[in-house]
C-alpha cells in the first residue's frame, strides 16, 4: 500500500496507513512518501482517530485544529489534511 501526497492551496494532504491497538506509537516512512502511523488506541469510538491527530500534532509541534481527517474515518487507510505546513517540512520532521 502506498501513500500519495498532494499540495491544494493551503493544505497539505497525506495518505496514511493506521495501525490502531499496537503496543507502541510511532510514525515512519517506509519509502516513497509512505507513512505509517502506529497507535495504542483502539479503534472504537474515534480512540484511534483521535490519537492519530494528537501524535501529529505533537510530531509536527502545531495545533491540533491545523489537522482533520478528510477520508477513511472508518478505515486503517486514512487521508489527512494539514494546514500551516510543507510537505518537505513534514518530510525531514518524521526522518
Amino acid at each position: 500500500m502506498g501513500v500519495r501526497i498532494f499540495l491544494k492551496s493551503e493544505l497539505t494532504k497525506i495518505s496514511l496507513l493506521v495501525k490502531a491497538g499496537s503496543k507502541t506509537e510511532s510514525i515512519e516512512i517506509l519509502g516513497n512518501h509512505t507513512l505509517r502511523i502506529k497507535v495504542r488506541a483502539q479503534a472504537k469510538d474515534n480512540e484511534a482517530n483521535d490519537r492519530v491527530i494528537e501524535l501529529f500534532s505533537e510530531a509536527l509541534r502545531i495545533p491540533k485544529s491545523q489537522i482533520q481527517i478528510l477520508k477513511g474515518m472508518h478505515s486503517k487507510m486514512k487521508m489527512i489534511g494539514i494546514q500551516g505546513i510543507t510537505i518537505e517540512e513534514i518530510l525531514v520532521r518524521f526522518k
